[in-house]
């Protein structure tokens, strides 16, 4: 008997009570400095120009696939420790999603936190790029 996963957002608003539990954007750093040793690193190879992310601050690199149960999925790594942890969470919540749960999503942990404050608005369009790529590239992956 297999437990059904909870929706992105049910899960969003974990990732937004954990943040907001750690009080100040200090806290919050810390928690994601700690996160960004936990997604695993991409190889060299895998760092090409075809998996960068355009609009970010900092390097991203984006590896998104159909999985064999017709999921997609997400493997990401960057150059900044504070990007990875942000990662981590994105991938926590969208690996192993539908193409249309993805699509669908509204990616808002930032926004709902102190974290919005402390970042600046390069930091904040980088984001919304990774967002909108992850959703593209769902949506290819789903078409094919």
């Amino acid at each position: 008997m297999s437990t059904q996963r909870p929706s992105i957002d049910e899960e969003q608003q974990l990732v937004i009570d954990e943040l907001n539990s750690l009080g100040d954007v200090f806290g919050q750093y810390t928690y994601l400095l700690e996160l960004s040793a936990t997604l695993p690193v991409l190889s060299d190879e895998e760092k090409s120009a075809c998996t960068l992310v355009g609009g970010c601050q900092s390097q991203v690199w984006l590896l998104v696939s159909k999985k064999d149960d017709g999921t997609v999925g997400i493997r990401a790594d960057s150059d900044t420790l504070i990007v990875r942890g942000i990662l981590s969470l994105m991938v926590s919540l969208l690996d192993g999603r539908t193409a249309c749960e993805i699509r669908a999503a509204n990616i808002a942990f930032i926004e709902k936190t102190d974290l919005k404050a402390a970042f600046s608005d390069d930091r904040l369009n980088g984001f919304t790029s990774i967002c909108a790529t992850i959703k593209t590239l769902s949506k290819t992956i789903a078409n094919q």
